[in-house]
């Protein structure tokens, strides 16, 4: 994470004394997208702002900031962060899946709700990682492979089907859908997650 430090007389002299805090915040992040960086964080006066502060702050004048702290990072830092994290995830999630579908087989689904909650919710975030990557890195080539494409398809099938044979009381097919889908699935995923992370550490 590369850290930047504006001043109040930086800010006035580069923007006017006239601007919003939202219009700096823009300013600066076109500065740092054409310096290909992403900014992951603002700090306003030492305060750390998630994006309902931004909100709340964003029609202050610039002449409010004592200081703008700017937390940046290479578009291709954030994404090799995002896939190692998925990367340490999914095992666990085929081991739950594996695990599920036995217990659902043998002993009904009594007991095993919320883990199959956890589970299905757990699925839910790497779909939407992966749009997320996908709208993000267009850039990146490996993004837009068949492979690719075709494994975030069939997650969200798997999930699709796991969700409508739980609604029918189907739990025979629950666990059939998360021992041979979900769980072929996510194996995929991680198959194709490390394939990415080859192609970033070689780019």
């Amino acid at each position: 994470m590369n850290r930047t430090v504006f001043l109040k007389k930086d800010l006035v002299e580069k923007f006017g004394d006239q601007v919003t805090v939202s219009q700096v915040f823009s300013g600066i992040e076109n500065d740092f997208r054409s310096i290909d960086e992403v900014v992951c964080q603002f700090k306003l006066n030492n305060m750390a702002l998630d994006e309902g502060g931004e909100m709340r702050l964003s029609k202050s004048l610039v002449t409010e900031i004592e200081t703008l702290e700017v937390l940046s990072q290479k578009p291709s830092q954030i994404l090799s962060e995002i896939v190692i994290n998925w990367m340490t995830k999914i095992p666990m999630m085929i081991e739950q899946t594996d695990n599920l579908s036995s217990n659902i087989r043998f002993q009904g689904i009594e007991g095993h709700l919320k883990t199959l909650v956890t589970l299905i919710d757990d699925c839910q975030l790497l779909i939407d990682s992966i749009l997320s990557i996908d709208s993000a890195f267009q850039q990146v080539p490996f993004v837009q492979s068949q492979d690719w494409k075709k494994g975030q398809s069939q997650m969200a099938d798997g999930v699709g089907e796991a969700l409508d044979a739980f609604q029918k009381k189907d739990f025979t097919r629950l666990a059939d859908v998360l021992e041979y889908d979900l769980g072929h699935f996510l194996q995929s995923w991680f198959e194709i997650l490390s394939r990415l992370q080859a192609s970033l550490k070689d780019s």
